[in-house]
């Protein structure tokens, strides 16, 4: 009797820590998030549109609502992508992948911060306030990421 298998196994590849961890990093805490983030976004002002809730406010409620949203999506983020990086790619040390991946945040994070209060829109200027807000707000997100790759990134060796 004649067999087929159906079941088509992806041959994993060595590649560098780096490369695994950037892979990591721009789809768990970079692509993902950013490309829900964008539909939330439509949503969200088509909602307050509805509601009849003012534009001046969407700022304020936005950033407040944003932070769960975000969280949501960075860790469902590194959910997908630490089944992607374990299909495709041989994982010696999972730390490793962590801290570089964790790493290339920080300093996306660091320099997305450094563009908003050096160059504001005219029509929102950063305050001290807004700074902080969203330092803070980078910093939930950071710990997310972090703490669901340590959940989720295994080696696999």
């Amino acid at each position: 009797m004649l067999t087929l298998d159906m079941s088509m196994s992806i041959k994993k590849k060595r590649a560098k820590d780096w490369y695994i961890a950037a892979t990591h990093y721009l789809t768990a805490g970079f692509v993902i998030p950013v490309l829900g983030t964008f539909i939330f976004m439509l949503l969200y002002v088509k909602v307050f549109g509805y509601l009849g809730i003012s534009p001046d406010n969407y700022k304020v409620l936005y950033a407040v609502a944003n932070i769960p949203v975000f969280s949501v999506l960075v860790y469902f983020g590194v959910i997908y992508s630490s089944k992607f990086i374990r299909k495709c790619y041989i994982i010696p040390d999972a730390h490793k992948i962590i801290r570089l991946s964790s790493i290339y945040y920080l300093i996306v994070m660091i320099s997305f911060a450094m563009l908003a209060y050096l160059s504001p829109g005219p029509e929102y200027p950063m305050t001290m306030r807004d700074t902080l807000l969203n330092g803070a707000s980078e910093l939930i997100f950071l710990a997310v990421f972090y703490f669901s790759s340590k959940k989720f990134v295994k080696a696999n060796v």
